[in-house]
């Protein structure tokens, strides 16, 4: 149970490290690897990809300590000289440094926030890769600790992930200023890691998305949008031939019937280069055609006495273009959002179903939240506290990212009910230190009047708000 023993790379029975290839599918091996870049070109693709990057960060990103607040003794006897509340205090202390040490990050969380929206590129392109740069704070409160200097993105030419034989990823092959770098597919040496080239996993911020065999290339979203993306791009091609060819006024012309001004037409034009003469039916229809191209191309036209020009009016076949367009559209959304309700119109047009697109949008948008959170939390936060303070306190008190926010209107609600429960007695005091702490997410005053924990709690945030404990006290 301690080992893993079936491979899950390339060539199965052979151990060693692998360098994967820049390609993460089918599609890009067929057609290049910036083939999902240009798919990003159509409006429908980039605004579904867009608009799930955007619902993912446009909640706050929080770093809470990873020790929940203790209880109030139900003896009435002094919490903060507890063990628990020790542990609190130092679970707070490591969070409020971990939030310096994005704050100094540029401009803080947005800076975070602006680097997060490049890596969710990963959910396009399958993976994404930064590297991570520290150096140490010389002084002022946080003097001594190793703080991000950077976290720089990478293009993905510039490198070739590096896994052990169960798809584990251990590092890059990298381009590096002044260094030859050669890039090996398949069975590599394991002298590779020693290599100036390489670089370990522990530099590396890696975002992969919805992994397969456990592969860091990941997938991309944009897979299943290949085939209706490429009708689409067939469709404008045939749709501005089609305007080119019909998408004027179409007319019908009707020679005259008079045989004098047919003849007089075919002694002035019938006569060719060659000086033979040709028919007065084929006199006709070139001339006349000739005609009708100046008069089609918006000069003018000169037909003999007697002919007949009916105008017809366009014919676009708009109904037919944009009722496949609109199919290949849905389709792409779709294949992004789960559901294209999300950014087009229905064809119902119900409140049913606009809350039922809403709803599952919800659900797309709260599970790469709460993946890109967890990345955060284990790839960024996780190894900062390590550095700072060591193992066994990252492994106890690395603080706790999310990307959510409360509603500040539920919260009025809640406070207020509470209220009204406790006055009724319906809410007995040993109650309130678990009411306050899981409804309101504030610590319980012993003696204060209900009234004023409510004020409190609506002041405080509401949900998720723990207060940490002043910098005076203990911190373990």
């Amino acid at each position: 149970m301690t080992q893993a023993k079936i491979s899950s790379g390339t060539m199965p029975m052979i151990g060693g490290l692998r360098g994967l290839p820049i390609s993460i599918d089918d599609a890009e091996r067929d057609f290049g690897y910036e083939i999902y870049d240009r798919m990003l070109n159509e409006p429908y693709l980039a605004a579904a990809v867009a608009l799930i990057k955007i619902a993912t960060l446009s909640e706050p990103i929080s770093v809470e300590p990873a020790v929940p607040m203790p209880d109030e003794p139900l003896d009435g006897s002094d919490i903060t000289q507890s063990d628990e509340w020790r542990e609190y205090a130092t679970a707070c202390e490591v969070a409020s440094v971990m939030r310096a040490n994005i704050d100094q990050l540029g401009r803080g969380t947005s800076q975070l926030r602006m680097f997060l929206f490049d890596m969710l590129e990963s959910i396009t392109h399958g993976h994404r890769v930064a590297e991570v740069t520290e150096h140490k704070i010389t002084g002022g409160t946080f003097a001594g600790r190793q703080f991000f200097k950077s976290i720089r993105p990478i293009p993905r030419n510039y490198y070739r992930l590096v896994t052990d034989v169960f798809n584990n990823l251990i590092g890059v092959m990298s381009y590096q200023p002044g260094k030859a770098a050669t890039f090996m597919t398949g069975l590599i040496p394991n002298e590779i890691t020693e290599w100036a080239t390489f670089t370990d996993i522990e530099k590396l911020f890696v975002l992969s998305f919805r992994t397969r065999n456990g592969s860091p290339l990941g997938t991309s979203v944009l897979r299943p949008a290949y085939a209706p993306w490429w009708e689409k791009q067939n469709l404008r091609r045939g749709e501005i031939s089609r305007i080119g060819q019909f998408g004027g006024e179409q007319f019908v012309i009707i020679a005259p019937e008079e045989g004098g001004q047919v003849h007089n037409w075919a002694t002035k034009y019938g006569n060719s280069e060659d000086g033979t003469i040709a028919s007065e039916e084929r006199v006709l229809m070139d001339a006349m055609a000739e005609a009708a191209t100046n008069m089609a191309s918006g000069t003018a036209a000169v037909f003999p006495h007697g002919t007949l020009v009916q105008m017809l009016g366009s014919v676009s076949g708009a109904d037919l273009f944009e009722s496949k367009e609109g199919r290949v559209n849905r389709e792409m959304a779709m294949t992004v959002l789960v559901t294209a309700r999300t950014i087009m119109e229905s064809n119902r047009n119900s409140q049913a179903d606009a809350g039922a697109a809403n709803d599952l949008f919800d659900m797309v948008k709260s599970f790469t939240a709460d993946w890109l959170a967890e990345a955060v939390q284990e790839q960024l936060i996780r190894p900062s506290v390590r550095r700072n303070y060591g193992d066994e306190m990252a492994e106890q008190y690395t603080p706790v990212v999310t990307l959510a926010k409360a509603n500040q209107a539920d919260i009025s609600k809640v406070a207020q009910g509470l209220a009204r429960l406790a006055d009724s007695g319906m809410i007995t005091k040993p109650m309130l230190p678990h009411v306050w702490r899981d409804m309101l997410g504030i610590r319980y005053i012993p003696g204060e009047p209900v009234k004023a924990t409510v004020d409190r709690a609506q002041a405080e945030g509401g949900p998720g708000n723990r207060p940490e404990p002043d910098e005076d006290e203990e911190t373990g």
